[in-house]
């Protein structure tokens, strides 16, 4: 099949994505592909060009899933990417504001889910570099919370890993589906703590709370959260 060749660092495909926290988790593509130093090209089968030994593959539930952002934080890797479908785990938000002013994508365990995701295979440095930008999460295989994965090549959830928030996840009481910033805002926006915080347009709460670090704080100190065991401390405010 013939290549599809997207510039993704280029500022007119996708933007810098600090600058649109409104439009968190970005766009995502369904296409297996392999991302070679900035530059996406659908490819049917990206893991026969590569030597896997080595790498570890990861699941993306949030926008690690659209190559750009990976293009982003890791320029110079050359990473395949395949479709699957993760079951067992649904995706709803960490309960935390990120520094930029939306918050993001996270899994939490649900019987029965089943949820596409997008996984990666990295090197161990680019595996490094993808942990650093991550502080709000913590790496665990796939087995160990309870899931499982299913594509087109041989995936064992013992040794596929995906990035768990150190949040919880935002519930109400139960968790909250993933969906958009401005869904999400006018949701959390009818729990009286938050209502001053998150009332309003989309874009002007987004820039509200990337500009207040005091008022990220309070507002993720307030968030409504569901852990599979019990309520944790938020952690300090950091990237994520």
């Amino acid at each position: 099949m013939g290549s599809v060749v997207t510039r993704l660092r280029d500022r007119e495909d996708h933007g810098d994505m600090k600058r649109l926290p409104h439009d968190y988790p970005w766009t995502s593509t369904p296409a297996a592909g392999l991302l070679d130093r900035g530059r996406f090209r659908a490819h049917a089968d990206p893991l026969r060009s590569l030597d896997l030994q080595g790498r570890r593959a990861v699941v993306a539930v949030g926008s690690n899933a659209a190559p750009a952002v990976l293009a982003a934080k890791l320029p110079e890797a050359r990473i395949p990417l395949l479709p699957a479908v993760m079951t067992h785990l649904a995706v709803g938000h960490s309960a935390h504001v990120s520094l930029a002013g939306y918050i993001a994508a996270a899994p939490y365990p649900y019987p029965g889910a089943r949820t596409p995701v997008m996984v990666s295979w990295l090197e161990a440095a680019a595996l490094a570099e993808l942990d650093a930008t991550e502080p709000n999460y913590e790496r665990v295989t796939v087995s160990s919370v309870g899931g499982d994965l299913h594509a087109d090549t041989a995936l064992h959830p013992e040794d596929v890993d995906l990035y768990v928030s150190r949040h919880g996840v935002v519930g109400t009481p139960e968790p909250l589906a993933l969906t958009t910033q401005e869904r999400l805002f006018a949701e959390l926006a009818r729990v009286p703590e938050l209502s001053s915080a998150l009332e309003g347009d989309v874009i002007e709460v987004c820039a509200r709370l990337a500009d207040d670090p005091d008022l990220r704080a309070t507002v993720t100190g307030r968030l409504p959260r569901w852990t599979p065991d019990s309520p944790e401390t938020p952690a300090a405010d950091v990237p994520g």
